[in-house]
């Protein structure tokens, strides 16, 4: 029996150490990305991708998600139907969750915008600084969560739900934001 819990310890922080390795290599492997993708994503501009960018952005935006989740809850509340007002409650929750999340973590990494990475050298560390808070996306992961939820209460919607958070995931990076 000690044995076993011995080699359980050794083997999970092995497994930790490991993945401490592998997110870290993920992350300088990223950072090589960076400046390439900055400036390809410069090269591409047009009034086009730009409105589809700024829809994107507003779909994904707090106030958006609140009025959709507020929306569901008062349909729910009208037609008294209990699974979309839990549904209303679920996302809201998820929402802030994220929501907060995301910004201790942005805030705590304190990457920079795209905009600012050519303004000179900068580091990876906690930052309260404007715009250097660029991962992880706010918009994005909040748009995710809920999305997620809502595929809970309505699976065979799930692709347009996904479909919807990864739209506003890549009109951030397209509107120079992340």
């Amino acid at each position: 029996f000690p044995y076993t819990t011995l080699f359980r310890s050794h083997s999970t922080s092995l497994i930790f150490g490991l993945s401490a390795i592998l997110i870290l290599g993920m992350f300088y492997f990223l950072a090589q990305l960076d400046f390439p993708t900055v400036y390809l994503h410069r090269s591409f501009e047009h009034p086009l991708l730009d409105q589809i960018g700024t829809a994107g952005n507003r779909l994904g935006d707090a106030v958006t998600l609140i009025c959709i989740s507020l929306a569901i809850g008062i349909i729910g509340y009208i037609r008294k139907s209990k699974k979309l007002q839990m549904l209303c409650f679920h996302t809201l929750l998820v929402h802030g969750l994220v929501g907060l999340f995301a910004q201790i973590l942005k805030h705590s990494l304190g990457r920079p915008r795209p905009r600012h990475m050519d303004k000179g050298p900068w580091e990876i560390g906690p930052s309260f600084e404007s715009g250097y808070d660029s991962f992880p996306s706010g918009h994005t992961s909040a748009s995710f969560a809920v999305a997620t939820v809502l595929a809970y209460y309505f699976p065979k919607r799930k692709f347009l739900w996904f479909g919807l958070a990864t739209f506003v995931g890549i009109c951030r990076v397209t509107k120079g934001s992340h």
